[in-house]
Order: structure tokens, then sequence, then C-alpha cells
């Protein structure tokens, strides 16, 4: 297992507020496909205000989860990955990282969606 660490230590009063959620995102022009999965992962610092460093903090976790992804990525699937903070407001950061599929059949999203639950712990 691996240890994340934020610039603002989580506590475990942070972290019971910490919330992942995956998805899978439908193609919009292919009927039956999948174009991503998504991880959607917010974290509440317990009504202390969020400043930069938690918003870069939440960013370098979301580009070590990244790294571990691509690590782990079998070398037959043509994925690309990305993550990028989506909100950073009074006491909560969130940030998404996606996978998108190359095929966005059946087997390639349950195959994503496994990674992805598997790398950020959902």
């Amino acid at each position: 297992m691996t240890t994340r660490t934020m610039a603002t230590p989580p506590t475990a009063k942070t972290m019971k507020r910490a919330k992942i959620e995956i998805k899978a995102i439908e193609s919009q022009y292919s009927e039956g496909r999948w174009s991503e999965v998504r991880a959607a992962i917010r974290w509440s610092f317990g009504g202390t205000r969020v400043t930069i460093l938690e918003e870069r903090s939440a960013l370098a976790t979301a580009h070590r989860l990244v790294a571990e992804l691509l690590e782990a990525t079998p070398p037959t699937e043509h994925w690309n990955v990305s993550t990028e903070v989506t909100s950073s407001y009074r006491d909560i950061t969130a940030v998404r990282i996606a996978i998108e599929l190359a095929d966005g059949d059946e087997r390639e999203e349950a195959a994503a969606k496994a990674l992805l639950t598997s790398t950020v712990g959902a």
C-alpha cells in the first residue's frame, strides 16, 4: 500500500471527510461505448479555509496517483491519463483523475475502472 501525504498533513478527522467517486463516462459519439473513466476525489478540511498550499498539495497527490496509474497500465492499452483541480472553495478541495479510453468497449471500461479503483483506493 502506498502512503499519500499532503503538505497540510491529514488527520483522522480530515481523512474521514475524503470522498472518492469513480464513474465511467459514455461516449457521445458511439452508442454503447465509453469515452473515459473518472475518479473525483474531494477533501474537506473540517472548517479550515483552503489555501493555495492545500490546493497544490491535492494536485501533487493527484499527480502521484497518475504516475502510479501509468506504471500499472498494461503495455497493450493505449490510454491517456490526466488530472486537474476541479474545485477549491472554502474548506473543500476537489481533483479529477481521468483515463481516456482508446476503444471504449466493455472490456476496456472494466479494466480501466478496476485499475483506477485499485490505485486511488476507492
